[in-house]
């Protein structure tokens, strides 16, 4: 912007990401590795400011893999959701699918796919979950865009 401040970006990108970063050779790779890390685990969008005195410097090789074995979730805690959901599920007069895209944001299609196939329910989609589910397929009922 040419008023000699060079955080503008990284402030206004602060509203909208799980993670920032501004590099320095001392600290880019273990800041590059955290903010991808959290962009991996959170699937939401970080931000890595590199400044142009830095970008050509040599850094140090990151200590660890960027990405460790993945957490894995807590089994009483699903079965509970699980039981929960079952229950919910079987007392709705009628049951819907109503997908977006986190689906895809988490790789899941096909997940949903079979889901919808085991079950029979309709589905839906909401306008950004556009594509996530064949609009070919006979249970796809449309893309909704009212209230939920």
């Amino acid at each position: 912007l040419g008023d000699g401040k060079f955080d503008h970006f990284s402030n206004m990108y602060r509203e909208i990401t799980v993670a920032q970063s501004k590099l320095t050779p001392e600290h880019a790779a273990e800041e590059i590795d955290r903010v991808l890390r959290a962009c991996w685990s959170e699937k939401r969008p970080v931000h890595i400011q590199l400044p142009i005195d830095v970008y050509n410097k040599p850094i140090n090789k990151p200590i660890e893999p960027i990405l460790h074995k993945p957490v894995l979730s807590n089994k009483d805690a699903l079965d509970k959701m699980l039981l929960h959901a079952t229950s919910k599920i079987n007392s709705a007069k009628k049951q819907v699918i109503l997908a977006d895209f986190e689906v895809a944001r988490f790789h899941a299609e096909e997940y949903l796919h079979q889901f919808v196939e085991k079950t029979g329910f309709p589905i839906a989609t909401l306008s950004m979950g556009k594509g996530i589910f064949p609009e070919k397929h006979p249970q796809f009922i449309g893309i909704y865009t009212g209230d939920v």
